[in-house]
C-alpha cells in the first residue's frame, strides 16, 4: 500500500504527501526514475510451486481460490507495467466497491483487486470489507472478522504468508502467517524460512524508523 502511494506521488495523482511520510528522499534521488520503474515491475503477489507457500502483502478475501488469486495478481500486474499504469493511478484511490463479483469491470474491478492484495484485514463473512480497521484480532464491530478467520474461505487449504497487520504481530492461524513484527515502530524485522518442517523464524531487534540501528 505505501508503494503504490510512493507511485502515485511520483506521477503526480496524489499532490500531497502524508504526515511522516519519509519518501522525499526518494522522490529527489537522481536514479528516481529508475527506482520506481523497477517497482511498478515487481509482483504482488508470489507463490512457491515447490514448496506449496504463497505471498501476499495484506491477504485475500474469501471467494478467491488461489488459482483466482494468482490470475488476479497477474491482471493487476499487466496494468502496472502498461500503457494504462498512469490511468490505474488517477483511479486507485478509494474503499469502493468492498464486495467481490466476478462481474465487476473497469476500474473498479481492478481497485478491489488492489485493495485486498494491499490493504484487507477485516471482512464479513460474505467478504464484504473493512479497510478502515486497524487493531488486533478483535473489533468492536461484530459482523467483521480477520479475514483468514472467515469460515469457508476458499484458500484455507493453502499456507499464505503475509504482513500490513503491525498490531497483529507474529501470528500463526487457519494456515496462513504473518510476520509483520513492527520494526517501524521500533518492534522487529522478522524472516520466515520456508524449506524447513516446521518453517523457521529469525527475529532481529529494530530501533524504530526514527532512529535506525546499526546492524
Amino acid at each position: 500500500n505505501h508503494d503504490f502511494h510512493l507511485l502515485a506521488l511520483w506521477k503526480g495523482y496524489q499532490r500531497n504527501a502524508k504526515k511522516n511520510d519519509t519518501l522525499a528522499p526518494i522522490l529527489a534521488a537522481a536514479d528516481c526514475d529508475e527506482l520506481l520503474e523497477w517497482l511498478r515491475h515487481r509482483p504482488i503477489f508470489h507463490h512457491d510451486k515447490r514448496l506449496g507457500f504463497s505471498l501476499v502483502h495484506a491477504g485475500l478475501p474469501p471467494q478467491w481460490k488461489l488459482k483466482k488469486a494468482r490470475k488476479y495478481a497477474r491482471e493487476v500486474e499487466a496494468i502496472l507495467r502498461g500503457d494504462q499504469f498512469d490511468t490505474f493511478l488517477a483511479n486507485m484511490y478509494g474503499n469502493l466497491p468492498d464486495l467481490w463479483s466476478k462481474n465487476l469491470r473497469g476500474w473498479d474491478r481492478t481497485r478491489f483487486m488492489v485493495n485486498c492484495f494491499s490493504r484487507i484485514r477485516f471482512c464479513t463473512q460474505k467478504g464484504m470489507l473493512d479497510l478502515k480497521m486497524k487493531g488486533g484480532l478483535t473489533t468492536e464491530n461484530s459482523g467483521y472478522h480477520p479475514w483468514f478467520q472467515i469460515k469457508g474461505r476458499k484458500s484455507a487449504k493453502n499456507p499464505i504468508i503475509f504482513g500490513h497487520w503491525s498490531t497483529l504481530g507474529l501470528h500463526h492461524e487457519n494456515n496462513t502467517h504473518s510476520i509483520d513484527t513492527g520494526c517501524l515502530w521500533g518492534g522487529t524485522l522478522t524472516a520466515m524460512r520456508i524449506d524447513t518442517t516446521p518453517p523457521q523464524f529469525t527475529r532481529c531487534n529494530c530501533s524504530g524508523q526514527q532512529h535506525p540501528g546499526k546492524y
